[in-house]
């Protein structure tokens, strides 16, 4: 049976009350509930977007937890969606929202979006003081990307094995996500590859990265690749964390960053950090547009194009002058500060030596912050599992030598030990 007939008579047999098998339902019953909101049957959301940085917790008395816990999912599902500003979600029909969520309706509070192309997801709080799912793990069974099936279970010892034992299932969704307990969760039931929301919902939720994505967003710039049109993807660390931005990028701007073939040499920045993609297929399929790059060279308009908007930003060793002090914030332990004339003059001279080397697969997590006497600021990413070298601007690596590195934690008093061993 082809994809679309499937999907059809999956759909009709759900809303039918017949027995439903796991597949790819989802295209034609998103399409007559996009139709019905068309029409007055559905009431789209029209407030405007909040932070879900937003504490929901301080309304009134005399509004139900049921109300709280529906602004709280309100207020996540708006702050996910502006990293999606390509895709119009609307909120999902009843009938499809009770068949997905079934598993959940006696212990969560659930939340519906879907688009006309099909893609959807449901947030759900629970309403109790603990998960029901809190101890179960989740494995996803998927024999084709339009059949999602996900378990939650337990996991068993049997002998030399550890074997599943599936407790709960969804059919239809191809992703759970949660936070730590459990109580907050994001069910992907379909989504664009390479361009999932579901990311979104974790770095909301379990990675703190609320105040950056809505700073994302004032910036016109996103957290998920666009389904629509060509993309800069832009690789940077900020605060200790890899991150990935992206840009659209209209044909004229395309025309502009890509015709012209004159080349510059990246003298503080690593041109592995920015590609251009033709399309969110391109991008699935690992095929960045050609940028006539060679070494740490890259086409003079498109570098032009990303300093002049504030895109990508890289900083020279030289920035490292007139240090009065020197914060260090090594993840997991207690905040250090050198006001030492002599240790900072020291380090600065090892910092300001550094070569520029190749961002590799460290974690550079442990922060050292150089506070200058005009109050200016420059922010360094220390690597912090044995690597030489940190992170100045937003995706470039510095190393003054194993040695010299070795020298320099020293004189910070930074611990040489790893994250996991802190």
């Amino acid at each position: 049976m082809s994809g679309a007939k499937k999907r059809g008579v999956f759909v009709a047999m759900a809303f039918a009350g017949a027995a439903v098998l796991a597949g790819g339902f989802y295209g034609l019953g998103y399409k007559m509930a996009w139709d019905q909101g068309e029409n007055g049957g559905l009431v789209s959301s029209s407030e405007p977007f909040r932070t879900f940085a937003e504490d929901v917790q301080g309304q009134e008395s005399e509004v139900s937890q049921s109300e709280r816990q529906r602004e709280e999912l309100l207020e996540l599902a708006a702050a996910m969606e502006k990293q999606q500003p390509q895709i119009a979600y609307k909120d999902m029909d009843d009938g499809l929202l009770s068949f997905y969520t079934r598993p959940l309706q006696a212990s969560y509070e659930c939340y519906g979006r879907f688009s006309d192309v099909g893609h959807a997801y449901i947030l759900g709080v629970c309403t109790e003081e603990k998960s029901p799912f809190s101890e179960m793990r989740v494995k996803t069974d998927s024999n084709d990307y339009n059949e999602n099936y996900v378990h939650l279970g337990f996991e068993r010892v049997s002998g030399e094995e550890t074997v599943f034992e599936p407790a709960v299932e969804f059919p239809g969704v191809r992703r759970f996500s949660w936070n730590e307990d459990k109580t907050l969760i994001c069910l992907s039931v379909d989504q664009p590859e390479a361009a999932e929301i579901d990311d979104v919902f974790e770095r909301l939720v379990n990675r703190g990265q609320g105040d950056y994505l809505e700073q994302l967003y004032e910036k016109g710039m996103q957290a998920t690749a666009p389904v629509e049109g060509s993309f800069l993807e832009l690789r940077k660390w900020v605060q200790g964390q890899e991150v990935t931005e992206y840009v659209s990028l209209s044909p004229e701007t395309m025309d502009e960053i890509m015709g012209d073939s004159q080349m510059i040499d990246l003298e503080y920045a690593d041109s592995a950090g920015i590609n251009v993609y033709g399309s969110l297929a391109s991008k699935i399929e690992h095929s960045p547009l050609e940028m006539a790059k060679s070494g740490n060279s890259i086409k003079k308009p498109l570098w032009d194009y990303l300093q002049s908007h504030g895109l990508f930003r890289a900083e020279s060793p030289d920035v490292i002058e007139g240090t009065q002090k020197i914060r260090i914030q090594q993840r997991g332990m207690e905040p250090g500060l050198i006001e030492d004339e002599e240790v900072i003059q020291e380090v600065e001279n090892i910092l300001k030596n550094a070569e520029l080397a190749d961002v590799t697969g460290c974690p550079y997590v442990d922060m050292v912050t150089l506070e200058k006497a005009d109050g200016s600021t420059v922010q360094l990413q220390f690597a912090a599992d044995g690597c030489d070298g940190f992170i100045l601007g937003d995706y470039a690596c510095y190393t003054p030598g194993r040695a010299e590195w070795d020298r320099l934690k020293g004189l910070l008093e930074m611990s040489f030990e790893t994250p996991a061993e802190r």
